[in-house]
């Protein structure tokens, strides 16, 4: 079982089953750039270089999404689908952390 928990804007900590743990913070650092921070846990039961596997693959898979990130794009209101009021509700509540957002 795959789970995501959010803690407020760029904390993030995603379970795999009951044995592995990954915990990411997102930190700006200026209008263009942001700290990503990962850590990544499991029993020594599952070897002692998983860890290290586990992270250097994600590593890997993350660094092919950089070329997407870096156009994406803020849109005022974007064209979403019933499907993703998710989204919709969560930048609702993400507003309060900005004070230059226009009403």
């Amino acid at each position: 079982m795959f789970t995501v928990e959010n803690y407020g804007l760029g904390c993030t900590h995603v379970s795999v089953g009951d044995t592995v743990r990954a915990v990411t913070s997102l930190l700006p650092i200026d209008e263009e750039n942001v700290k990503m921070t990962w850590w990544f846990t499991m029993p020594r039961s599952m070897g002692d270089d998983a860890a290290k596997t586990l992270g250097e693959g994600f590593t890997k898979g993350t660094t092919q999404d950089f070329a997407i990130w870096e156009n994406k794009r803020y849109q005022t209101k974007p064209l979403l689908t019933a499907d993703q009021r998710v989204i919709r509700e969560f930048r609702s509540w993400a507003r309060q952390f900005y004070s230059d957002l226009d009403a």
